[in-house]
């Protein structure tokens, strides 16, 4: 049983192979486009030992040719490599959904690119199918329990306990781990090196302040807390221990009734046994098994309740992300080059060579996965330094200013825009530019939101807003 109770706070599995596929972008602004060049390295080989290149499978070699409009190169190819220009929309190359926007006016352009890649981006979905697994496994757990000790007198006060607050906490728990488990995987956070995964963190300080606030350990449990799966003497004291604040918690004063408890969930073998047993009667089993496929061959082994029911359910309510740095691995390597910092990034700047750069893991093509995608973004701006000297006699929109700016600008409507235009083309140092765009034969209010923005960035000492 007491697998199952571990299993409920850690899945972890480990998969064979060791093949790593790295997909390299590099991203140069060229006008009203965003150049994108893809090359893809695969390589095979442990990590102790040399590493042989080896060629991407046929199928998505044509699948990435084909979102670059070209034909799938012909022959092995160590290190294929596409390039194209894209004025919108990224192509599907990777895996995942991108969009670069540029924001011309007379004041300046601004640019924004943002890139989701792979991973499951509908999270309510995940934690939705996480609550309804954990409630499955609540009610087998308490379906269990009632069959061991429900002729006890204390057990309908155990029961009502479980059935409430425990499981509400486990849920509230469980969906930390799952919050934990994606943002722990976001290495597009590591522009310093020492607050990466500070939101990994940040999440386990809160299930920490969570389980010590409603009394099920104590601070100075934490410490013994990571011997739990090597040590199981230590492992049996902390149940121990939390299972007297469990009962505390369900107002049961039987020292006897505890005992038995305590013993039901530390004796390995028996309980193991009594549960197999027990999950065979379950609408779940039963379930399981009508889903089961036929055996291959000569395996007529019989499938066993605890691989067939509990495996699945926890997978689905409790789904961690844990790299062993086993298996086919992928990642994906990002460079944007811009001519100056970016005004906003999650990404790393590099004021030598001029770029963004973004790294991390990847799952796989197409790869039904709970967690969320990896992402990246940057949004850039560029004054138009001649036209403002001219205007105002000075450049003062740059930065986050001429991003705001930029923003208003395309909000505008045709015959708004023209007379913004018009007036800017004629404005001169000092001259009234509110009396200039009143000057319409018909109201146009919004222009004024426009003018609040130059007046404001006019006004304005302190240097424009960028990532430190």
């Amino acid at each position: 049983m007491k697998r199952y109770l571990i299993s409920a706070i850690v899945v972890a599995a480990a998969v064979a192979g060791c093949d790593e596929t790295i997909y390299r972008i590099k991203l140069t602004p060229k006008d009203d486009k965003l150049v994108r060049t893809l090359t893809v390295t695969r390589q095979g080989g442990s990590q102790d030992s040399k590493r042989a290149a080896k060629p991407l499978p046929d199928a998505e070699l044509a699948e990435i040719a084909k979102a670059y409009s070209q034909d799938k190169p012909k022959g092995p190819i160590d290190e294929p490599t596409f390039t194209g220009a894209f004025a919108n929309v990224m192509p599907n190359d990777v895996g995942g959904s991108g969009r670069f926007v540029r924001g011309e006016s007379r004041m300046g352009v601004a640019s924004s690119y943002i890139e989701r890649f792979r991973g499951n981006d509908r999270p309510g979905e995940v934690i939705e199918a996480s609550l309804k697994a954990l409630d499955e496994l609540m009610d087998i757990f308490i379906g269990y329990m009632e069959t061991r000790l429900g002729a006890e007198a204390a057990f309908p006060k155990l029961r009502k306990f479980m059935d409430t607050e425990l499981r509400k906490d486990i849920k509230n728990l469980c969906t930390y781990a799952y919050l934990g488990s994606s943002t722990s995987q976001l290495n597009w956070l590591d522009a310093k090196k020492h607050d990466k995964n500070t939101l990994g963190y940040e999440i386990l300080a809160r299930v920490a302040a969570y389980l010590i606030e409603r009394e099920y350990i104590e601070p100075a449990d934490l410490p013994f807390l990571r011997r739990v799966t090597s040590d199981q003497l230590q492992a049996d004291k902390l149940l121990n221990k939390a299972l007297a604040r469990i009962a505390a918690k369900a107002k049961i004063t039987d020292a006897k009734f505890i005992a038995r408890l305590g013993s039901l969930l530390t004796d390995q073998d028996k309980t193991e046994a009594s549960f197999e047993a027990y999950l065979r009667t379950t609408s779940q089993y039963k379930k399981a098994v009508k889903e089961l496929k036929p055996p291959v061959g000569d395996e007529k082994k019989e499938a066993q309740a605890r691989d067939i029911v509990m495996k699945p359910l926890l997978e689905k309510a409790v789904p961690l992300r844990i790299d062993l740095g086993l298996g086919n691995t992928q990642r994906v390597e990002i460079e944007l080059v811009l001519p100056a910092k970016p005004t906003y990034t999650n990404g790393k700047w590099n004021p030598k060579s001029g770029a963004v750069t973004w790294k991390g893991p990847l799952t796989k093509r197409r790869e039904k996965t709970p967690f969320l995608p990896e992402i990246c973004y940057a949004l850039w701006s560029k004054p138009n330094e001649k036209f403002q000297k001219a205007r105002f006699g000075k450049v003062f929109l740059s930065g986050d200013r001429l991003m705001n700016y930029c923003l208003w600008r395309r909000g505008l409507a045709a015959d708004e825009a023209k007379h913004w235009d018009a007036v800017l083309l004629k404005h001169k140092p000092g001259q009234d530019l509110e009396a200039s765009i009143k000057t319409s034969d018909k109201p146009m209010p919004y222009l004024l939101e426009g003018l609040k923005l130059l007046q404001q960035a006019m006004k304005r000492k302190d240097p424009d807003r960028s990532e430190d």
